[in-house]
């Protein structure tokens, strides 16, 4: 059974060329419709207008300004990062260099990831205890 083909009305034809227009980086004023095809003069426009707006929006999306960072995706990396490399070390002087280095990974990347996900009550726990600590010290 054949495929079946995409048939184009005139007007489709129009729009797609006014995309594929803006890809090629033609100007608006490019337009190969005169004003006697109003139709597709239109069309065209339209076309290359919507190829501009999806660039302008693939644009925005792909930009980051400083402030979208987000401070939990830092923390939780940062906090996975250091539980990793810990958790690894502990591995490696726990059960020696060829298990440690060779399957101590495993346990120290879920320890990780669990770590980076809840690292705000391991912060506010750390504050507790710095805080604790200092008091008992004091005395």
């Amino acid at each position: 059974m054949l495929p079946k083909r995409t048939i184009f009305k005139e007007g489709d034809l129009a729009f797609k060329e006014g995309e594929l227009a803006f890809y090629n980086r033609l100007k608006l004023e490019d337009n190969p419709y005169s004003s006697l095809d109003a139709h597709n003069l239109s069309l065209w426009e339209r076309g290359w207008r919507a190829a501009s707006e999806k660039r302008r929006t693939f644009e925005k999306q792909s930009t980051k300004e400083p402030s979208d960072i987000n401070p939990y995706m830092i923390g939780y990396f940062i906090t996975g990062f250091v539980s990793f490399i810990t958790c690894w070390i502990y591995a490696i002087v726990h059960y020696g260099f060829f298990l440690g280095v060779g399957l101590g990974w495993i346990p120290s990347l879920f320890i990780a990831i669990i770590a980076g996900a809840v690292w705000p009550l391991l912060v506010i726990v750390l504050i507790v205890m710095i805080v604790f600590g200092l008091y008992v010290f004091e005395r």
